[in-house]
């Protein structure tokens, strides 16, 4: 080796790759034409460790062109092809390397490792569990293999081998963060096997390692269902909701067991959310409900109520509910959301809350076994029973009579002449204020105090039935 080539080589092992870069190129100026593929390909090198994939790529064609046969040059244009996102290219790059040299280890496990971003698994395992066969003491292979299996959804296998890695001596975080996502994903078929404190266990593991939204929550439920306290599944769904604040259901875990401990308010802040980010969801909405009508908002809990009726015409207890309240209002003088005249669901109430108890797989990168992002699991039975033996009184008439009464005006248009709320409802029927039809109360508030009244638009109110909204007017006092 030249002078010249002894210094550059010195640049590369202590890391100042720009000094490589110039010590090569000045040698490639003296080295004998058959030396060349050296340099170019240490250059290439350089130039990857700088992140500088496409000339690393242009330095390595040179090499091949001056040596055919350098694998090593082949190899790392693969690898460079990998970095730069193009899978099928360093695949070929792969291969060619493999041409060379059949049990060339390092292209084995690459080669592996690309196929994976191809999603060709079952290649891919097959190409990990060669580079095994070659080298079965190294760890990068048992990797391979694990990562691989991983995707083919044979997760138990895969611990295995990602335990056979760290043996090997791999323990960096990247595989440390793929093992820990395996344990999370396993713990989902301990689950299913009712090994729910086998599962709790791995979930603990693993979410130390990493933490993500789904893993949370997923073991705030196994906590519900072994009975091993409120408090820790609360503690999961907040930890849940510290990454994703919108995360739907951990938000609508975290309401129904507030609602169970009996902190209604709070309940109310985290389900409204849930509402808001899942409108349809019938089962926040329905707990909703109930909270508010616990803390004496009636008004509101109605509204709730007969958005769950509207989203599941068949949901009994929400048309059990719509029902009691909406006579209660027809045969008493209006609601006061300060006084709760008797209490809808006696001393079972915390029997009716509902919470969604399936777990779900998660979804980031290196979980998302096959195509979907969620695991496809089975539905299982809530906490608690639904509120079929709840302490309602029997069902009361329809209230559907109301259709014969004279038609209400539907325009959705707001009057010229506004007032408030307070002073629509305080004025004298037979004096109206100037501008006010006593037919179309609601038409004399502004836009925004319209939607805080009745908790819709004009739109959305004028879009339900002519009976219901009559009920909405007279909930208000408006009518």
């Amino acid at each position: 080796m030249t002078e010249i080539c002894k210094r550059a080589f010195n640049f590369l092992k202590v890391e100042d790759y720009e000094a490589a870069i110039k010590e090569y190129a000045a040698a490639l100026t003296s080295l004998p034409e058959d030396q060349l593929f050296v340099a170019y390909s240490n250059q290439g090198l350089a130039y990857m460790n700088l992140g500088k994939h496409k000339q690393a790529i242009q330095c390595f064609g040179l090499a091949l062109e001056n040596c055919k046969s350098h694998c090593e040059s082949r190899h790392n244009m693969g690898v460079a092809f990998a970095a730069l996102g193009d899978h099928e290219k360093s695949v070929q790059q792969f291969n060619k390397a493999l041409a060379i040299n059949s049990e060339f280890y390092p292209s084995l496990c690459a080669k592996s490792s690309s196929l994976v971003s191809l999603k060709r698994y079952d290649e891919a395992l097959r190409c990990a569990v060669e580079a095994i066969r070659t080298e079965p003491g190294e760890a990068l292979g048992h990797t391979s293999k694990a990562l691989a299996l991983f995707k083919l959804g044979k997760v138990e296998s895969s611990l295995n081998s990602f335990s056979k890695a760290k043996d090997c001596g791999d323990d960096s975080e990247e595989t440390r963060r793929l093992c820990a996502l395996a344990q999370q994903e396993y713990a989902l078929c301990l689950e299913s096997s009712d090994k729910c404190d086998l599962a709790i266990d791995y979930y603990e593991k693993s979410l130390k390692v990493v933490p993500t939204v789904q893993g949370y929550h997923n073991l705030g439920i196994l906590l519900l269902r072994a009975n091993a306290g409120a408090s820790r599944a609360l503690h999961c769904f907040h930890e849940a909701l510290k990454i994703d604040p919108k995360f739907r259901e951990s938000l609508a875990g975290v309401g129904a067991l507030y609602c169970k401990l009996g902190m209604f308010n709070k309940a109310i802040k985290y389900l409204k959310q849930c509402c808001t980010i899942d409108p349809k969801s019938t089962e926040c909405r329905y707990n909703l409900a109930l909270a508010l009508l616990k803390v004496g908002s009636r008004r509101e809990a109605l509204h709730h109520f007969r958005v769950v009726v509207e989203l599941e015409p068949t949901h009994v207890e929400g048309q059990h509910a719509v029902d009691m309240l909406e006579m209660e209002n027809l045969t008493g003088d209006g609601f006061n959301d300060d006084v709760q005249r008797y209490d809808l669901y006696g001393d079972d109430y915390l029997r009716d809350i509902r919470l969604d108890t399936a777990v779900d797989s998660y979804g980031t990168l290196y979980t998302n076994i096959g195509d979907s992002q969620y695991g496809d699991l089975n539905e299982v039975s809530s906490i608690s029973n639904i509120a079929a033996d709840a302490e309602l009184q029997a069902p009361l008439s329809s209230v559907s009579e109301l259709d014969a009464d004279p038609p209400l005006n539907q325009q959705t248009e707001k009057a010229s002449q506004l007032y408030p709320l307070l002073e629509l409802q305080a004025m004298d029927r037979s004096n109206p204020f100037h501008g006010v039809d006593i037919n179309r109360l609601e038409a004399n508030l502004s836009d925004e105090d319209f939607e805080v009244a009745f908790l819709m638009t004009r739109e959305e109110f004028y879009s339900r039935p002519l009976w219901r909204q009559q009920m909405f007017k007279k909930d208000l006092g408006l009518f």
